[in-house]
């Protein structure tokens, strides 16, 4: 793990405004504010040297007072020894650079930390600027070379699309959220696959091919920080599959059309705390290899607890958990928890992933919700009647009803879609 540090001291005095009509002397108030950056390579050390330095110095710094940008720099290193700060709430910001669109070779690190500044007293900021984009790289398998001579790829977000095109060894960065990957094959055929990426994250694309008869699919690995955690997910081409542009991962036998998905969020007093899930398919699923994730108090890379579930959802079902210590009293007469846990701990500022085989396929929040900012706390969310399948973007407005009730647990137990 490679880190680069920069200190630098904004200081500010003791200062007295007089008025023209008046002899009377209004003080204003003015502290001090000590800043310390650092850049730390939680991805992979070598993205580093991606930057166009490697020193926080040529970082882009503001200080804002609410949505007021009260002082800006181009570099860090142009940041004066005296800044002069009216006592109050600030937030200082330092980024690498700028990132809107998806870029090759483009690695972003930034960091925000909020301050208060009171008067002749020094507070201090301390930045730890990680990667906040994601970058993912594509290798193909000398098996996949020998069947295609040429192939390219297509993978996009919601702001734009980056072509691979064959053999492209350059590692590709995108905003967190949904990336989606079309592999352009020979004869107008493809294969697709969507993920969800997040901030700190480096995945590896393995693109391989299996014999007629066996899998044929992509692999995917994720590493993420200076450690290798690897998982794996394979697209599925069955025989006479893949043979139209944007053809798509085939379900598992029995799983029926569609994903399971986050029916229904409940936070209220206590303990009570409850997540339904929702089964759309024309099948009874199996929940093996499901999980929930809780990100908790903003957190963007780890998560606090991670629920493994278990048991069967029936098709056009829901499946309920709720906290160990839930109030019974209330549900509905004869629904009951399909299963309970104590680690079913968010509080209204955390973030709950459905997972499926450690891949995030659907969420309750917005990763990087300030700690303590509890938007969601002592309130009911039910998925709209229109929406009918899981999402790695999380719209409020769009998707969710909101009941403003504290411990509305009438909801839980039944769904409807459209």
């Amino acid at each position: 793990m490679k880190k680069i540090t920069c200190l630098m001291m904004l200081a500010g005095g003791f200062m007295f405004s007089c008025s023209s009509s008046s002899d009377d002397s209004t003080p204003t108030q003015k502290g001090e504010l000590t800043i310390s950056a650092t850049v730390d390579s939680q991805t992979d050390s070598k993205t580093l040297a991606r930057m166009s330095s490697n020193s926080v110095d040529d970082f882009q710094v503001s200080i804002l007072k609410g949505d007021q940008v009260v002082h800006s720099y181009d570099k860090f290193s142009e940041v004066p020894e005296t800044v002069e700060l009216e006592a109050g709430e600030y937030s200082v910001n330092a980024v690498s650079k700028e990132f809107t669109a998806p870029a090759f070779a483009s690695p972003v690190y930034g960091d925000m930390e909020k301050v208060s500044v009171t008067a002749e007293n020094t507070a201090q900021a301390e930045l730890v600027c990680v990667q906040t984009n994601a970058g993912v790289k594509l290798v193909y398998t000398d098996a996949f070379k020998a069947k295609y001579s040429t192939y390219s790829a297509e993978l996009s977000s919601e702001i734009g699309k980056l072509d691979y095109v064959q053999d492209e060894a350059r590692t590709g960065y995108f905003l967190p959220g949904d990336v989606k990957m079309k592999i352009n094959l020979p004869e107008d055929k493809s294969v697709e696959k969507t993920v969800a990426v997040a901030g700190k994250e480096l995945w590896t694309v393995t693109v391989d091919y299996t014999e007629e008869g066996e899998k044929t699919g992509i692999s995917i690995s994720i590493t993420i920080d200076d450690s290798v955690d690897q998982k794996e997910t394979t697209i599925i081409v069955r025989p006479g599959e893949g043979e139209e542009p944007g053809d798509g991962e085939t379900p598992e036998p029995g799983e029926g059309d569609g994903e399971i998905f986050i029916s229904e969020y409940g936070e209220g007093s206590s303990q009570n705390k409850a997540i339904e899930l929702y089964n759309p398919t024309g099948a009874d699923m199996s929940l093996e290899g499901y999980a929930l994730a809780i990100f908790a108090n903003g957190a963007t890379d780890e998560a606090a607890n991670v629920i493994p579930l278990s048991g069967t959802i029936k098709s056009g079902g829901v499946f309920l958990i709720t906290h160990l210590e839930y109030n019974k009293d209330l549900l509905n007469d004869g629904v009951v928890a399909d299963q309970t846990s104590d680690k079913l701990t968010f509080n209204g500022d955390d973030v709950v992933f459905l997972l499926k085989n450690d891949t995030r396929i659907d969420v309750f929040g917005t990763l990087g919700n300030e700690k303590n900012n509890k938007i969601w706390g002592d309130k009911t969310f039910i998925r709209k009647a229109s929406v009918k399948s899981p999402s790695t973007t999380f719209n409020e407005d769009a998707d969710w009803d909101k009941i403003e009730t504290r411990d509305d647990g009438s909801n839980l137990g039944s769904h409807t879609v459209n």
